[in-house]
């Protein structure tokens, strides 16, 4: 048997008609579902029957009530999409996905923005939008725009980890390369320099005179 979707919201006020919802006062802390998480930023309840789409298909969403909110949100869920209607907040949806690419977390961030003509998509683009869709929407080409965006989003996630740990090891093969050339350098017994840093020394002393045409002095103690 079917089961009615909910949509969590931190605001009665943005809730779409004939959605089920749970209202909650603190953001949840619950790791998303695979389909993803989904912060949207609705002007109107009109869009119910898609939100509803993207509960069915396995996302989580939340509605942010303000600018505000909306960064504060994104920062600390770092959802998987975020869902900008051009008239949110008195038409300023453009601007707010601006605001969002300009932050510090923002540059990857899969933003779908959502406008009433055709006319108006040059300016969701020229916002940073990831997507555009326009009005009026059909729910399955939502759901797949959107599943599209969140798992470019975890990939990115995901490339970011990895260039993370090759970054961790580069720095450890070279800390461990360093401390071996420290350690071949030294006498084991007196931990003293040996014949073969000398040697080294010597030979970098000659080939920088060599370099200049000059003469090479080395004072080794």
């Amino acid at each position: 048997m079917a089961t009615e979707p909910t949509i969590h919201s931190a605001s009665p006020g943005l809730a779409p008609a004939g959605v089920r919802t749970h209202w909650q006062v603190t953001t949840p802390v619950a790791p998303a579902p695979s389909s993803g998480l989904v912060v949207a930023c609705m002007a109107t309840p009109a869009l119910g029957s898609s939100l509803a789409a993207l509960t069915r298909a396995g996302f989580t969403v939340e509605f942010a009530t303000g600018w505000g909110d909306t960064l504060a949100r994104v920062q600390a869920r770092r959802p998987d999409l975020v869902l900008i209607d051009g008239e949110f907040l008195g038409g300023a949806g453009y601007r707010l996905c601006a605001a969002l690419r300009r932050a510090p977390w923002g540059a990857e961030l899969p933003t779908l923005v959502l406008c009433g003509r055709v006319k108006d998509v040059p300016a969701p683009i020229a916002a940073g939008a990831t997507d555009v869709i326009v009005r009026p929407l059909d729910p399955d080409v939502h759901v797949r725009r959107a599943a599209s965006q969140a798992a470019l989003s975890r990939l990115n996630r995901e490339l970011e980890g990895c260039r993370a740990m090759l970054r961790q090891s580069e720095r450890s093969a070279a800390e461990a390369w360093s401390l071996l050339q420290h350690q071949t350098g030294l006498d084991p017994l007196t931990r003293l320099p040996n014949r073969r840093q000398f040697l080294v020394q010597l030979h970098e002393a000659l080939a920088r005179a060599t370099a200049r045409d000059a003469l090479a002095g080395i004072f080794f103690l």
